[in-house]
């Protein structure tokens, strides 16, 4: 009897180990599977990141290559004005005739005008030649509301250099803010505009020369 009870109580053991043993084996099995479910999100996300940085630089090179180097048509909603850029480093003496009033390319000066403000107008041919080295000028009517001529000669005082501004008699806009090859005619000193087009423009020249800005003078109308 006793025979009996102690194989039955060995049968009983060897089944327990036996389940336990199955038990592991089934946690290492639903370990691997987590495992390898974990490896394929993992795997997921890091393509999904690739692709995403894929995406984004191909948009940024499309971008700088395709669409940064296409001019500006507007700045702070005013239309921008494109003419001929020809003209670069050709230096002529004595009057000359140009594209646009006030000019902003072709031949000029052997000597540019310096940079600041001014009192009495600049000379088409010189003015030229100092766009030419990446300024940008500010000129204006002379009736134009003196205020307003104040406030755009502090514009030009706010720069150092590559900056300009003076009266421009015949000029039919109020004011007419220029770089090589490009204008844009306003109504009156807009402060937005005005700054606007210096930021884009300045030091945007066909030649990379100085320009202090050297002029200190006010108009008075």
């Amino acid at each position: 009897m006793a025979k009996k009870k102690s194989s039955r109580t060995r049968g009983k053991a060897e089944s327990a180990q036996h389940e336990r043993r199955q038990q592991r084996l089934e946690e290492r099995r639903l370990a691997k599977e987590q495992e390898v479910a974990r490896e394929a999100r993992a795997k997921r996300r890091r393509d999904f990141l690739r692709r995403t940085i894929l995406v984004l630089v191909l948009g940024v090179s499309t971008w700088f290559f395709f669409f940064r180097n296409q001019p500006l048509t507007e700045i702070a909603g005013t239309r921008i004005m494109n003419f001929s850029t020809s003209g670069v480093n050709v230096h002529r003496t004595g009057s000359l005739e140009y594209e646009t009033t006030p000019p902003v390319a072709g031949p000029h000066a052997p000597q540019p005008a310096a940079c600041g403000t001014y009192a009495e107008p600049i000379s088409d041919e010189e003015q030229v030649h100092t766009l030419e080295h990446g300024a940008v000028g500010i000129q204006y009517r002379p009736d134009l509301d003196p205020e307003q001529i104040v406030v755009i000669e502090d514009f030009v005082a706010g720069y150092e250099t590559h900056v300009f501004s003076a009266p421009y008699p015949g000029m039919g806009p109020n004011v007419v803010v220029s770089s090589w090859g490009e204008k844009i005619e306003l109504d009156s000193a807009r402060p937005q505009a005005i700054r606007a087009y210096i930021e884009a423009f300045r030091l945007k020249g066909p030649e990379k020369q100085d320009c202090p800005n050297s002029s200190d003078e006010s108009f008075s109308p």
